[in-house]
């Protein structure tokens, strides 16, 4: 950590994969834990989000790939109850200095929304979320859009273009996680997602 949640060098190295990369981050994390109403504990005790700009090289089996980006960090701490989970939507949108993260968190007959938009230099909580999007037989989404109010007063629109990846995780015999990676935008602009 050269400074501590702010930025990060990384260095890996196994058998088929090396990784070194930096991450510098684009506004201070976000706590859940700063909301009013806890978390709910069987998603973990507490955890932050924090959006950021990733640089640097990966090696797999000898093919080396050099990226600059946006990136996305997130940690949590305690123990997770995946079973207890029945949907939830864990989003991240990026773009140059916007950073904009929601979970809607569904599970134990409850509905729980924690997320952020940081823009124009100024870090706000989201109030309300509405989402839209359509699913194909494979549960991956082919179209999303998210319209957020925050405190702040500000509404901030995001939509997924184009899925360029996709894979799933079997994490529990309750629940596979979905995850997409695509281009999209924020209050139009261009952006990446995942």
């Amino acid at each position: 950590m050269r400074e501590p949640l702010r930025s990060a060098v990384i260095g890996y190295a196994g058998e088929r994969l090396n990784l070194d990369f930096t991450f510098e981050a684009i506004h201070p994390p976000y706590a859940y834990s700063s909301h009013a109403e806890p978390f709910p504990s069987y998603y973990a005790d507490d955890r932050y989000e924090q959006g950021g700009r990733a640089w640097g090289t990966a090696r797999l089996d000898g093919e080396e790939v050099t990226f600059d980006g946006f990136g996305h960090r997130d940690h949590s701490w305690g123990v997770r109850s995946w079973g207890g989970t029945l949907h939830y939507k864990w989003i991240n949108f990026l773009a140059k200095g916007t950073s904009v993260h929601v979970m809607d968190l569904h599970g134990f007959g409850r509905t729980t929304t924690r997320g952020y938009v940081h823009k124009d230099g100024h870090t706000a909580e989201i109030l309300e979320s509405a989402f839209d999007y359509d699913l194909d037989d494979d549960f991956y989404h082919r179209r999303f859009s998210a319209r957020f109010t925050e405190d702040a007063g500000r509404i901030t629109e995001v939509r997924l273009l184009n899925p360029t990846a996709e894979i799933d995780y079997p994490i529990s015999p309750r629940l596979t996680l979905f995850d997409i990676v695509g281009l999209g935008t924020i209050n139009g602009s261009p952006t990446r997602s995942y």
